[in-house]
């Protein structure tokens, strides 16, 4: 009896611990609600939760499914929104899930080399990003060779990584090897209707910024005017691209101030469109303005100091009044780059303005609404200018 009461015992315990079919469903039903979740926070544009559940997705596919095509989409999931949401330090884990994503990539069959390319394209962007160039070059050499071998130059991706090919080469001072690749990336943008596009608007400030590489100042001015004019408002008002395009238009002017002999295509290039800026309102017609008031006045205008805890430079439009006496009142300011840093130095400087008629040299007064510009520059302790989000130019 003992015995056989021992037998049953071992028997019990033997079964249990064998995977039963209940239990085997578990771990598949929680990968598909942390996959939920994560659609869930993508929907409502909150990147960073979705970041995180994409990870939580990812480490449990591990798990359950392991060396899968899903598994290798959460890796990549994961990967990208790392990459959208600058997460630094998780570098290590991010560049774990893009090399993972495309070890995963050739279980998507007939269509792996298409995806393994948009991997190696996202995973060099990636290293951009992050400042590690020469792996970020291995893997968009990758990814073009694919491109090439697949015939695909007029999509969104191809126009991608040409643009990044482009970047490289100006990372690496390739000026003339840049120069094609920013050309097929405008092409390709053109070719698959995005050339109205945000990329397109960087792809074209990238293109200026090689230019004037190259020594081509004219399309370099052009390309930056093109950019931070901003027709048809591609991009955002605040946008990083628009404010270093007007800065490095600014600053290529200043360095050829002093070019002798210009043709009259140079000064038309040189003169174009000064201080036209897409935060300020058509209705206010700066440029008119401004070439009324410097034909038919004379300005004394004292410089703003820069404020002593400012941190990036400024742009600024001002609309104002002009009173009885000749003193600017009723200041507003109509756009522009800052925050409310500038504006105790903007207005302490305008008050000390004064316009005079250009013939009679008489001071001007009782005007309405006429507008001028503020430019706060600030520059590193080495003299690299900042932009207006305090990155140097030269970044």
């Amino acid at each position: 009896m003992i015995r056989f009461i021992s037998l049953l015992y071992v028997g019990i315990m033997a079964f249990t611990a064998l995977p039963q079919p209940a239990f085997a469903k578990e771990p598949t039903a929680s990968v598909k609600s942390l996959y939920a979740e994560y659609k869930l926070a993508m929907a409502r544009k909150n990147y960073t939760n979705a970041f995180f559940l994409a990870g939580k997705t990812w480490k449990q596919s591990e798990q359950t499914f392991g060396a899968s095509k899903q598994t290798g989409d959460f890796a990549y999931n994961y990967a990208v929104l790392g990459r959208m949401v600058n997460s630094e330090k998780r570098d290590k884990q991010i560049k774990k899930a893009f090399a993972r994503s495309i070890e995963l990539a050739s279980l998507h069959g007939e269509k792996s080399d298409a995806v393994a390319m948009k991997r190696y394209l996202n995973y060099g962007a990636y290293l951009m990003q992050i400042d590690q160039h020469k792996k970020a070059a291995a893997m968009l050499t990758k990814s073009e060779a694919l491109a090439h071998s697949l015939g695909i130059t007029d999509t969104k991706d191809y126009a991608n990584l040409m643009y990044h090919q482009a970047g490289i080469a100006l990372k690496a001072k390739h000026y003339s090897e840049a120069k094609p690749y920013i050309e097929k990336a405008l092409q390709a943008y053109n070719r698959a209707q995005l050339g109205t596009s945000r990329s397109a608007s960087k792809a074209i400030y990238l293109q200026a910024r090689i230019d004037e590489k190259n020594g081509d100042w004219q399309n370099a001015l052009l390309g930056y005017e093109k950019t931070y004019v901003n027709n048809g408002h591609i991009l955002n008002q605040k946008d990083k691209v628009i404010g270093r395009a007007y800065l490095q238009h600014r600053q290529l002017r200043f360095r050829i101030m002093e070019e002798k002999d210009m043709s009259s295509e140079d000064m038309r290039v040189y003169s174009s469109c000064l201080g036209c800026w897409p935060n300020i309102l058509p209705k206010y017609k700066l440029q008119a303005q401004r070439a009324e008031a410097k034909a038919a006045y004379r300005n004394e205008r004292q410089p703003p100091i820069m404020p002593r805890y400012a941190r990036s430079s400024a742009f600024l439009a001002i609309q104002y009044d002009i009173d009885e006496t000749g003193v600017p009142t009723n200041l507003r300011i109509i756009g522009g780059s800052h925050a409310k840093t500038f504006d105790a130095a903007t207005y302490k400087s305008m008050k000390t303005w004064r316009a005079y008629e250009a013939k009679s040299g008489e001071l001007v007064t009782n005007k309405k609404d006429w507008v001028a510009l503020m430019n706060f520059r600030l520059n590193t302790r080495k003299g690299v200018l900042l932009d207006f989000h305090g990155i140097p130019l030269e970044d």
